[in-house]
């Protein structure tokens, strides 16, 4: 049995309603909200299968406004937001998720940032400032790094363990930045699988809303397992100025064509995350190893490995537009992107080529 009223479904088990609509990037937000009150809609859900069926019946056309859903479950007293959007149609069908998942974090560091105490810094102020629970980071820290012949110190790594947050995984062999997410695939697969695994830079200050972000995105598209925010947006002249609130979400599938343009694949400093369905990730990991084989400088650019990932398979990823990290004014040592180590794009390119040549995704 349910009550299904303008704007809202109310069952047995759940209350659902259109909670917001996030215009907090907009100027003319008091305008807007006035406008939005006239919006009526229809809200069926279907707690079996997670179906959902929204329409909007105060017109035939569809709506411009970013939407968001706002879930209650009466008994759990449990509360998720579930992201809409705008729609060309007058109709929304989907399916979403409830049940709440673990997050996972993950990153690696190098010995400048961690004996300075830079990563500790980092750690604790997105341990301390995130909105939502984050069960565990892991920091995975080779035995012998590539680039450096430092290593980080025993004091330091006892400092981050000291920390119930955080376990370090070591790891004989240095794969560069892909080691923050190797490191959990191969050495705490049993404990990721099925649940969020969060990645991100030791040399950044993040938004406290990352994860709540993340979390909301994989509630509204579950069968999506990548998911990054924007990190274009980061480099937009109003990028300050945006609310810290904001959220807007944008499904794309990638191509396997021999098109890489600016802004495709994941953001590693701006942080991306992965939807761990357990079974589908074997030959993700697979590929890395054997990219970072075949290719000896693709251990200085992770995110040109998940890039050609992403293409040749022809996934679907999620772009997250929000705020991704902060600007601060560090030295940001030793970081890959100011080195001359590699031609980033070029080697985009040369692993796409690579993996579709060789056959290695099929």
């Amino acid at each position: 049995m349910s009550n299904k009223l303008d704007n809202i479904f109310e069952n047995l088990t759940y209350i659902i309603i259109i909670n917001s609509i996030n215009n907090n990037n907009n100027n003319n937000n008091k305008n807007n909200k006035n406008k939005n009150k006239k919006i009526k809609f229809q809200i069926d859900f279907n707690e079996d299968t997670n179906y959902l069926f929204i329409k909007r019946t105060d017109s035939p056309f569809g709506w411009v406004e970013k939407i968001f859903l706002h879930v209650f479950h009466k008994k759990t007293k449990q509360e998720n937001a579930i992201y809409i959007g705008s729609s060309i149609e007058n109709e929304v069908k989907k399916t979403i998720n409830l049940k709440k998942k673990k997050v996972y974090v993950c990153l690696s560091t190098i010995p400048s940032r961690a004996n300075e105490d830079i990563l500790l810094k980092n750690i604790n102020h997105f341990i301390l400032s995130q909105t939502e629970t984050i069960e565990k980071i892991f920091i995975t820290l080779p035995n012998q790094y590539l680039r450096f012949k430092e290593k980080i110190s025993e004091n330091m790594i006892q400092k981050l363990k000291s920390n119930p947050k955080i376990e370090i995984i070591h790891i004989e062999y240095d794969y560069g930045p892909s080691s923050k997410y190797l490191g959990p695939f191969i050495h705490r697969y049993d404990i990721i699988k099925n649940n969020l695994l969060v990645i991100i830079d030791d040399d950044r200050i993040y938004n406290k809303n990352v994860i709540k972000n993340f979390i909301i995105a994989h509630n509204s598209y579950p069968n999506v397992k990548f998911m990054t925010g924007l990190w274009t947006t980061y480099f937009d002249k109003n990028y300050k100025a945006m609310h810290p609130d904001y959220l807007d979400i944008h499904l794309k599938k990638e191509e396997n064509n021999n098109k890489i343009n600016y802004g495709d694949g994941v953001g590693g400093f701006y942080g991306f995350c992965l939807n761990i369905i357990d079974n589908e990730f074997k030959d993700f990991i697979q590929y890395n190893h054997t990219i970072l084989n075949k290719i000896k400088k693709s251990c200085f650019h992770d995110e040109g490995i998940i890039l050609s990932y992403l293409k040749v398979k022809e996934e679907y990823i999620l772009y997250l537009k929000h705020i991704g990290c902060h600007f601060v004014n560090m030295k940001e040592p030793d970081a890959l992107w100011k080195s001359n180590l590699v031609d980033r794009k070029k080697l985009e390119y040369e692993i796409v080529e690579l993996t579709n040549k060789e056959k290695l995704l099929v």
